[in-house]
């Protein structure tokens, strides 16, 4: 077996000896052929078939066999030279009539992954892949133990159709060298596209691999050439619309004193390549019925613009009559749908950027319920940003609805010290400002705030609906003992007093609260119960603001008299805060 590397830059011979044995009388001509397995010997080896001569007398020949440079990647070959028959009288030795060559793994291809990429001048970084020893599947081919780079440059023109580097783009690499170390088979190069304000057209740039400078057992194959295209931006070819000056008055002529009117022109904003052309129609804002055409000529046509055009002017012819006549309205539309040449049409806006300003809840954390020691509030806090022009009216509407479904159906009355649609007024100047309702509710049901104006300058924000929930801890609670069963207590034998504990519990832990309780004695005895069996009579307990339990300390005394069962009444009276409910009452 022999083991060949193909020749770079040119093909190489390879020397293969026959041996002639024996006898070496006369003339003897071999003939040979080589054979692939599986691939095609003609595009590695040549000559693949031919006769080999052996003068008398010769018992050995050098036979020069070439090997290809074919430049195609390939992982390694098999090829075996068969001896095929011989002429002259002599004959093949049957065990050595064939020799196997192995050409190893070459020609490791270099090749970017696409050939077009289409960007915006927004897209910031774009990222281009470069492969070697990869075929289109993924599948690896040719050597890669050794490394391998290849030099790029970049091309461009100097037209408006060209992109320029360090105006349009970046080359964001230290130098143009792509480097491929031992086993690694992708890279990447990278460029910034420069977002800019100035109307361009569609721009272009080349990145091109230099076949003359790769390094390495490689090939360059295709895509080796990689155009950019960074798309139109910036309304390049213009935004067309009616002067604006137009709108802040009507345009009024008198057609006893002016025959020809040309006081209406059409602005080309933005870029203006190319060469752009637009319909324009006039038309009767009233209900007669007569053709435009019996006062203003024409009644409709076509406006162009070279390039570089900003304006153009819209003439108007004005019959004159003798007929005594109202004021005619009338009017002037640019058609956007019969606009050539890649321009756009600007409609006409009630106003500037919001100049009246944009209503909003805000900001949000600042929508909320708040509790103080004078109730309880809905605090809701609007903004006007952008524009504060004028005095500004905001309608909106504040609705309490119970736990379940956010449907204003279910809204419910009596809770909000409001009532169906209230107004903010906002005067100009003012930016901010904040209403509070007193509310009463339960918990766990929502309060919800929605704002109704006009979606016009002074127009509302995104979000025109909060809700906010009604949690336990700031709702209406409830103050009571945990257990309303009757507790037996026994008279203390081994000490003169002991302490008993009842418990109290409150749902809705905002505020403090303070909780006057009384003991009364009751049945058929209640006479003989006095402070020398028991104490306090009355007293009140503290819940903190956040505290959900607290107890009523009680003790009972012991003394040396008979006695029978004495039964007394334990009852919650009365808070000191308004907010609370009390609930339950229990037997001692």
């Amino acid at each position: 077996m022999i083991t060949l590397n193909e020749p770079r830059h040119g093909n190489e011979s390879v020397a293969l000896t026959l041996i002639r044995e024996k006898g070496t009388y006369g003339t003897v001509t071999v003939i040979y052929e080589v054979e692939g397995v599986p691939d095609n010997p003609e595009e590695d080896l040549s000559p693949v078939r031919g006769n080999i001569t052996f003068p008398p007398g010769t018992a050995g020949l050098i036979y020069n066999l070439f090997v290809l440079d074919d430049q195609i990647p390939e992982n390694d070959e098999r090829f075996i030279i068969h001896l095929k028959s011989v002429e002259g009288g002599a004959e093949i030795n049957i065990s050595k009539k064939s020799v196997e060559i192995i050409i190893k793994k070459n020609d490791s291809p270099v090749r970017f992954t696409q050939g077009v990429y289409m960007v915006h001048e927004e897209d910031d970084i774009i990222t281009i892949p470069i492969v070697r020893g990869k075929e289109d599947s993924g599948n690896i081919i040719g050597p890669d133990e050794y490394g391998v780079s290849i030099r790029y440059i970049i091309v461009t023109g100097n037209s408006t159709a060209h992109a320029q580097i360090n105006l349009d783009f970046l080359d964001l690499q230290p130098n143009t060298t792509v480097v491929f170390p031992p086993l690694i088979h992708e890279t990447s190069i990278k460029f910034k596209i420069l977002d800019d304000a100035i109307p361009e057209i569609a721009e272009t740039f080349h990145i091109v691999l230099l076949k003359d400078t790769l390094q390495g057992d490689a090939v360059l194959t295709n895509p080796s050439v990689v155009q950019v295209i960074i798309k139109p931006n910036d309304k390049p070819y213009g935004v067309l619309s009616i002067n604006s000056i137009l709108f802040t008055r009507t345009v009024i002529i008198d057609e006893d004193q002016m025959l020809r009117y040309e006081g209406i022109t059409i602005v080309r904003n933005g870029g203006t390549h190319g060469n752009i052309s637009l319909a324009w129609i006039i038309t009767r804002n009233s209900s007669d019925p007569s053709p435009v055409t019996t006062d203003i000529t024409p009644e409709s046509g076509i406006l162009h613009f070279d390039q570089g055009q900003m304006l153009a002017p819209l003439s108007l012819t004005i019959l004159n009559d003798d007929i005594p006549e109202e004021a005619e309205p009338y009017l002037l539309r640019i058609l956007a749908h019969t606009i050539q040449g890649g321009a756009e049409v600007s409609e006409p806006t009630e106003d500037n950027d919001d100049v009246y300003g944009v209503i909003k809840f805000y900001p949000l954390e600042n929508q909320r319920i708040e509790s103080s020691p004078d109730g309880r509030f809905l605090s809701l806090s609007f903004a006007r940003q952008k524009g504060t022009v004028g005095d500004v009216k905001l309608s909106y509407t504040v609705m309490y609805i119970p736990a379940g479904p956010v449907d204003p159906e279910r809204t419910k009355e009596d809770i909000l010290n409001i009532s169906g649609r209230s107004i903010l007024h906002l005067p100009a100047g003012k930016m901010e400002d904040t209403v509070k309702f007193p509310v009463d509710f339960s918990w766990s049901e929502v309060c919800c705030a929605s704002c109704l104006v006009p979606t016009v300058s002074p127009r509302l924000g995104d979000i025109q609906n909060i809700s906010l929930k009604i949690t336990p801890e700031i709702a209406n609670g409830e103050i009571g003992f945990i257990s309303n069963l009757p507790v037996i207590l026994h008279e203390p034998e081994d000490s003169i007093t002991t302490v008993v504990s009842i418990a109290l519990h409150r749902d809705g832990t905002d505020g403090q609260a303070t909780v006057f309780w009384s003991l009364k004695p009751s049945g058929l005895n209640a006479k003989a119960v006095t402070m020398d069996d028991i104490s306090p009579f009355s007293g009140f307990v503290v819940f903190l603001s956040g505290q959900s339990d607290t107890e009523i300390n009680i003790t009972v005394k012991a003394d040396d008299s008979p006695e029978v069962n004495e039964t007394l009444m334990l009852s919650l009276d009365r808070l000191y805060c308004d907010i609370f409910l009390l609930n339950g009452a229990c037997k001692i």
